[in-house]
């Protein structure tokens, strides 16, 4: 199934074929590497053993490409080092681990592009003296990789990393771990407003019925990362009356507010 990686807040009550797309493919289906890369800053140190170039969806589906990001996340598979940089402008680098982090260094300017089979690179800081800012050298970066396809485990591994949680985490959901599927039980709903009972305006409030089904979702990923099946077995329904109130054309529209019926 075509995955991607974007994840936003309460996925879990997304339907869920939607929110494992949004949730585990963009890295599954993303170039993968494997070697060494290592970078130093200022007196700090960060090392790892693997590489992911992620590309964000285009912020305009009708363009393809059209606002789309690349970022190259570079993970230690033993430790908490982790770096990432945009890879379009080479001027955002970040690094972590669990207790130091930094985030203004790029590359310098002949560098076009990050390649992690074959990396060897100053990096640079704005400095500032003076009153006036100067351009220079820092620290460096390293990588010494080669192209790799994941296992699940390594998969598993890669998004704890770059997402500081687990996928289930990610999903809300209940996990079970095997050495060749990863199973995740979720929660969710659907809901279906009811035209035939929209009202008109009263006053400055709108009134509709909308139909809430309740599920269980089991997923499971395995042993192949991009394998994903999905049951549902419904566990209830509920109706709902909402009421708007009226929209004066503020920036924020206002929200529902819903009663069980």
């Amino acid at each position: 199934m075509p995955i991607q990686l974007v994840l936003t807040a309460a996925l879990s009550l997304h339907i869920p074929e939607a929110a494992v797309e949004h949730a585990w493919g963009r890295l599954v289906h993303a170039p993968h590497y494997t070697g060494t890369w290592s970078v130093t800053f200022q007196g700090r140190s960060f090392a790892g053993d693997w590489a992911v170039v992620d590309q964000e969806p285009s912020s305009d589906p009708h363009i393809p490409g059209y606002g789309s990001k690349r970022w190259v996340h570079f993970v230690s598979s033993t430790t908490a080092d982790y770096c990432v940089i945009d890879a379009e402008r080479l001027e955002r680098l970040h690094c972590s681990d669990t207790t130091r982090s930094f985030d203004d260094a790029f590359m310098p300017a002949h560098v076009k592009a990050v390649d992690p089979t074959a990396l060897d690179t100053s990096i640079m800081r704005h400095a500032y003296v003076g009153g006036s800012v100067s351009v220079q050298p820092a620290g460096s970066m390293r990588a010494t990789m080669r192209s790799v396809k994941a296992t699940l485990s390594k998969e598993q591994m890669l998004f704890g990393r770059i997402h500081k949680q687990s996928l289930a985490n990610a999903l809300d959901a209940r996990a079970t771990v095997t050495p060749t599927e990863l199973v995740l039980t979720m929660p969710y709903h659907a809901t279906t407003k009811r035209p035939a009972t929209l009202e008109a305006s009263i006053g400055a409030t709108s009134r509709y019925d909308q139909e809430i089904v309740e599920y269980q979702a089991t997923i499971r990923i395995g042993p192949d990362p991009t394998a994903v099946a999905i049951d549902a077995v419904e566990t209830g329904r509920y109706v709902e009356r909402c009421e708007i109130a009226g929209y004066h054309g503020s920036c924020s529209p206002p929200m529902p507010r819903c009663t069980r019926l």
